[in-house]
């Protein structure tokens, strides 16, 4: 992340689950605070299943990751941190994701992990 006005780096990543291992493939591109901040609301970039690399003072000004959201707080962070500068997205594969770890393969905790997303994102249903 040479670039100062970066936050953030994405990168594609390999995701294990029950049923089948997939690549989460991201394209090569930068984007700027504002459109980084809509491509997370927006679902465009798949932050759940990359590798997330962060610039440490910018995590700190944000306050790190939410405690009160569980399997969201990643998307979270990441809106919240993209106010402080853009993001990039690389496709080179550095991580592996494994498990049952989103909430579509939770389902019993899915609509209350939702919910507790939407509060603490309230920007998301007017958007």
């Amino acid at each position: 992340m040479a670039d100062a006005g970066l936050v953030c780096t994405l990168s594609s990543a390999i995701r294990h689950d029950r049923k089948r291992s997939r690549e989460a493939r991201i394209p090569a591109v930068r984007l700027a605070a504002r459109a980084f901040e809509w491509a997370l609301i927006c679902d465009l970039v798949p932050v759940e299943a990359t590798s997330i690399t962060v610039r440490r003072e910018a995590a700190l000004a944000v306050g790190g990751f939410c405690e009160r959201l569980r399997l969201i707080e990643d998307r979270e962070f990441l809106i919240r941190l993209s106010r402080h500068g853009g993001g990039s997205c690389c496709p080179s594969r550095y991580g592996e994701v494994l498990g049952p770890t989103t909430i579509s393969q939770r389902l019993g905790e899915g609509g209350e992990r939702v919910v507790a997303y939407a509060r603490e994102r309230p920007e998301i249903a007017g958007r």
